[in-house]
């Protein structure tokens, strides 16, 4: 899929194009991470017509659109992990990292300070994503053959016919509540693989405020994806 820059007051927005035969028309499809964008074309179309389509639709993008933003990974930066914050500290050496007290302390030669925190944190994550994988599948007396983690753009959570269920490690950045509604959504598929109505329902009862953490990832889901 070819790509392109389309610029964007002070941002350049990535555009990959598609070419689609059974296209009709020509259209924008906004990534998850909000920070780029699938310009899909007929297939007789030109990139030139499409630019064109971009500039008329300009006004809609910048609404739509939100520049990339990296997070702060560097010692001494503020960073929210479930909903609370916690401050970065690098120590040199070797020693037991740990997340307590407001702070997240890593060991280390600062040059690797984002990777050995970020594999801290998925550590972390995965136990605490195991726990509650396990406490709502007791609940429907389901069994769990595997708790995995796999970064995906568009998906937050998964779970196989074998009932191995994937979980996005970028939701420790997310509200904790957020969190643990993904793990009760995808342990409702061990029992139910599909979205019907008695899913949603089984989903309901096992997290009363369902509504409101989808509600917060339709709009806040992008902004986790920042690294």
């Amino acid at each position: 899929m070819p790509h392109i820059t389309f610029p964007l007051d002070d941002y350049v927005l990535p555009v990959a194009i598609c070419h689609l035969p059974q296209a009709k028309n020509i259209s924008i499809r906004i990534a998850v991470t909000r920070d780029r964008i699938t310009l899909t074309l007929p297939k007789r179309a030109s990139v030139t017509s499409g630019l064109a389509f971009l500039e008329s639709k300009k006004a809609w993008l910048l609404q739509h659109i939100t520049p990339y933003t990296a997070f702060d990974f560097r010692d001494g930066a503020v960073i929210s992990l479930w909903g609370e914050e916690y401050r970065i500290l690098n120590k040199a050496g070797r020693g037991e990292n740990s997340l307590e007290n407001g702070v997240i302390t890593i060991y280390g030669d600062a040059s690797f300070l984002k990777r050995r925190l970020l594999a801290y944190l998925e550590k972390h994550f995965l136990a605490e994503a195991i726990k509650r994988s396990h406490f709502y599948a007791q609940q429907i007396l389901k069994p769990i053959k595997a708790v995995r983690l796999k970064q995906a753009k568009s998906r937050w959570g998964s779970c196989s016919n074998q009932g191995i269920l994937t979980y996005n490690p970028l939701l420790i950045f997310a509200p904790y509540p957020v969190f643990d509604y993904v793990i009760a959504h995808e342990v409702a598929h061990l029992q139910h693989m599909n979205h019907s109505p008695t899913f949603w329902k089984l989903v309901e009862t096992l997290c009363p405020d369902m509504l409101l953490h989808r509600q917060w990832l339709k709009h806040n889901g992008h902004t986790l994806h920042c690294y």
